[in-house]
């Protein structure tokens, strides 16, 4: 177990939500995730990049705090709320 105060939240949720935005683009996933940020939290990461999409669900829903919008994101990850997502892809699916 890796302990939280080990890492940044902030920047490993940040590079969590790029990921998934890139799983959303690759066909192969597409239609499997149909983005599971907009169903979590009601936002679409789509237009925005992967901090600014952690900004804005900070102001939507945490009063604009980002480390609290940084851990609840992780901790649903982990839970398996964002669905059922491997942070390893195949690699014939690799861009």
């Amino acid at each position: 177990y890796i302990g939280d105060a080990s890492y940044d939240n902030q920047r490993v949720a940040t590079a969590l939500v790029a990921f998934l935005k890139d799983l959303d683009n690759m066909k192969e996933y597409t239609l499997l995730l149909k983005s599971s940020l907009q169903k979590r939290y009601q936002l679409d990461p789509n237009p925005l990049t992967a901090e600014d999409y952690l900004h804005g669900l900070a102001d939507y829903r945490y009063q604009g705090n980002i480390e609290r919008t940084a851990r609840q994101l992780l901790g649903d990850f982990r839970k398996g709320l964002l669905g059922a997502i491997a942070l390893e892809v195949p690699p014939e699916v690799l861009p």
